[in-house]
């Protein structure tokens, strides 16, 4: 299949950015969408709204070189799986920005996970295998919409993340289309709805949902007060799940602009212990 071709043109003596080179034919479908609604991709690689930049770059603002970072919920590091990821996968990496890269995960392909100095795999609702105070920062990403047990994740966070550390976390808002749509869904199907919404996704990364800490209250409610200050929020973000539709990606956008704050799209929670 031909890579559609774009008409930004590079300076002089460089060569254009090909913003298709090494992308199986389901990914070029994919990006060719979004190049046509999203043209800002050509200087970067990303577009004005992504959600992962936005995440991340607020995460590797709290990072510094000391810092033991525990990436709960590490699975087998899918983020770099993408040959184009450039600038999005840079920022994904942590190893070299902290002192130490812990990963966990209740699934054993954590073991193939590229960028992690050690690995766990865990059981659900087990204490983790860290001592009191000893993690600096713990990054969870897509990984709240999964917890059986949010008040049990939260007293380990507790009990791990030394005073003045960070949780950070990026999931679904319950409220939001996603959260909704997810949630009357059956667990049965969701991989099923998902590679048809999102052409590229593979079953393997597709995991039951409970959505039991997935709005700002929900985690005032676990996270409370006393031991931690709240810096979460909600935001729109690039919308994903559209089917290499051009109409449906712009009918979310639109929904996205004129809904209500409180239904916002994903849920950004930031964390610090006091």
């Amino acid at each position: 299949m031909n890579a559609p071709q774009d008409d930004h043109v590079a300076p002089k003596g460089r060569a254009p950015v090909d913003l298709y080179a090494g992308l199986s034919p389901a990914t070029v479908r994919l990006k060719s969408q979004l190049v046509a609604m999203r043209p800002e991709l050509a200087a970067g690689g990303f577009p004005r709204d992504d959600g992962t930049v936005q995440f991340y770059t607020r995460v590797n603002a709290l990072l510094s070189i000391d810092m033991t970072l525990l990436d709960y919920g590490a699975g087998r590091g899918r983020q770099f799986d993408m040959p184009d990821a450039g600038y999005r996968e840079a920022i994904q990496k942590f190893q070299g920005k902290v002192a130490k890269v812990i990963g966990v995960d209740v699934y054993d392909g954590i073991y193939h996970h590229p960028f992690l100095d050690e690995r766990h795999v865990i059981d659900p609702g087990d204490a983790l295998p860290f001592s009191p105070g000893t993690i600096d920062i713990v990054v969870a990403d897509w990984v709240f919409e999964h917890l059986e047990n949010p008040d049990q994740f939260a007293g380990e966070m507790e009990r791990i993340v030394r005073p003045g550390g960070w949780v950070c976390a990026r999931t679904v808002n319950r409220w939001g289309y996603i959260g909704i749509g997810a949630r009357i869904i059956p667990n049965s199907v969701h991989a099923w709805a998902v590679r048809k919404l999102i052409p590229i996704a593979r079953s393997e990364d597709v995991f039951p949902v409970r959505y039991r800490a997935n709005s700002l209250r929900d985690i005032r409610r676990c996270f409370i007060r006393q031991n931690w200050e709240d810096f979460s929020y909600l935001v729109n973000t690039t919308p994903r799940y559209f089917a290499n539709s051009r109409a449906l990606f712009r009918a979310m956008e639109l929904y996205q602009k004129f809904a209500p704050y409180r239904l916002g799209v994903d849920l950004f929670v930031f964390l610090r212990r006091r």
